[in-house]
Order: structure tokens, then sequence, then C-alpha cells
């Protein structure tokens, strides 16, 4: 999305947090053990389940664990990064920006012609 609408759309909640594409295994594993540790979630089983994770499966339980801290903890600063294995995905590709523009003057152009500038809206 443009600049000018990343913020909205993540207000919108139109991001995801994922695991970037070609990461190593075991970066994308001590990332998801961060992710798991941080929500209070480990226990013998998943550091169990961790280890044997590979593939796939090792990828779809990380996209969903660093989207669930990511989306519970970004208001508190958290960002989508996970060591650098991690990126911010737009997911909502069915929207436009004109589904959210106001008619506010906030949002009005300002107008310069030779030196003189107005808030007129076009």
């Amino acid at each position: 999305p443009k600049i000018a609408s990343a913020c909205h759309a993540e207000d919108e909640g139109d991001f995801s947090c994922v695991v970037k594409s070609g990461q190593k295994e075991e970066s994308v594993r001590n990332g998801l053990r961060y992710a798991i540790y941080q929500t209070g979630k480990n226990t013998s089983e998943t550091d169990q389940q961790l280890e044997e994770a590979t593939g796939d499966e090792l990828i779809e339980w990380a996209n969903e664990e660093f989207n669930a801290y990511w989306s519970s903890h970004r208001l508190d600063g958290v960002t989508c990064d996970f060591g650098g294995i991690a990126t911010l995905d737009f997911k909502n590709r069915t929207g436009s920006d004109d589904d959210w523009v106001t008619d506010d003057d906030e949002y009005s152009p300002i107008i310069v012609v030779q030196g003189y500038s107005t808030g007129m809206v076009v």
C-alpha cells in the first residue's frame, strides 16, 4: 500500500507478521522460540515440538505465533522483526485507498499559484 495509507491499513488489521521467504530453519526456530517464551506458552511438550518441526510445518507455526505476538503487543512498540527473519505482509488486497479517504479538510490539497497558497478544496 501507499505510505499515506499504511497507518490506516495497520489499524484495520490489514497486515500480518510472517516469516520472510528463504530463511534458515534454525533462525525461524529461534524466532519461534522467542515468541513462545514471551507469551508463556513454553512447556516441555512445546520445546520438543519445536525441535521436531521442519519445513512448511515450522513456517506455518512461526507465522501463527509471530502474528499473534505482534498483533497483541504492537501498540506497546513491538515490531515484526524476530531477529530480521520476519516482515509485515499486506493481506487485504481487495480494498483501495478510496475505501477510507474522508472529506476532511485535513486531507485537502494546498494549491500554490505563483507564490500564493490557499486551502481550497478541489
